[in-house]
C-alpha cells in the first residue's frame, strides 16, 4: 500500500511535466485568402452626390448663402490610394451638383473665389485583407483658412 502512494505523486507529476512541454495552440491569422471589393465609378460618384447634398443642407451654408450666391473654387480632387479613380469624373459631378444647388457661383480661377472645396482620397488603414480607405471634401474660406464644413466617408477596399 505504501508503493501506491509513491507511484501516484510521481504519475501525478509526469501528468503535469507533458502538459507543460506541449506547444500551445496560436491561431492563424495569416494574410493568404484576400477578398478584394471592387467598387465602380459609380459607388465614388455616389459618395460624391452625397456629400454635395449634405453641404448645400448644412447650417453653415446656408446662413452664408442666405444674403447671396456663394463664390466657390472647386480645387483638383487628390488621390493618394493605389486604386485607379476617375479624378475628373468625380469634380465634374461636385461640380454639377453645387451649381444645381443655386447657392453657389463656381469660378475657373481660385484668385477669384472666396471659397475653395478640396479634398480626395487616402488610404487610413489596413491589414492584409482589408484596407480602409477615406473620401473627403472640405470647404473652407480662402481669406481666413476657416474650415466652413468638412466631410468624410470611410469605405473599406
Amino acid at each position: 500500500m505504501l508503493r501506491y502512494y509513491k507511484i501516484i505523486p510521481v504519475l501525478s507529476y509526469l501528468f503535469l511535466l507533458t502538459g507543460c512541454l506541449s506547444n500551445p495552440v496560436v491561431p492563424d491569422h495569416s494574410c493568404n485568402e484576400s477578398m478584394p471589393v471592387e467598387l465602380s465609378e459609380l459607388d465614388y460618384l455616389l459618395f460624391a452626390n452625397k456629400m454635395i447634398d449634405d453641404l448645400t443642407a448644412s447650417n453653415s451654408i446656408n446662413k452664408l448663402a442666405d444674403q447671396r450666391r456663394l463664390n466657390v473654387f472647386v480645387a483638383q480632387l487628390e488621390n493618394t490610394t493605389p486604386e485607379a479613380i476617375n479624378l475628373e469624373q468625380i469634380k465634374l459631378a461636385v461640380e454639377n451638383r453645387l451649381k444645381r444647388s443655386a447657392k453657389f457661383n463656381l469660378l475657373d480661377e481660385p484668385n477669384q473665389a472666396n471659397y475653395i472645396v478640396s479634398g480626395g482620397f487616402s488610404e487610413i488603414a489596413g491589414d492584409c485583407n482589408v484596407r480602409t480607405h477615406e473620401f473627403k471634401l472640405i470647404m473652407q474660406s480662402k481669406s481666413s483658412n476657416q474650415i466652413i464644413w468638412s466631410q468624410y466617408t470611410n469605405y473599406f477596399h
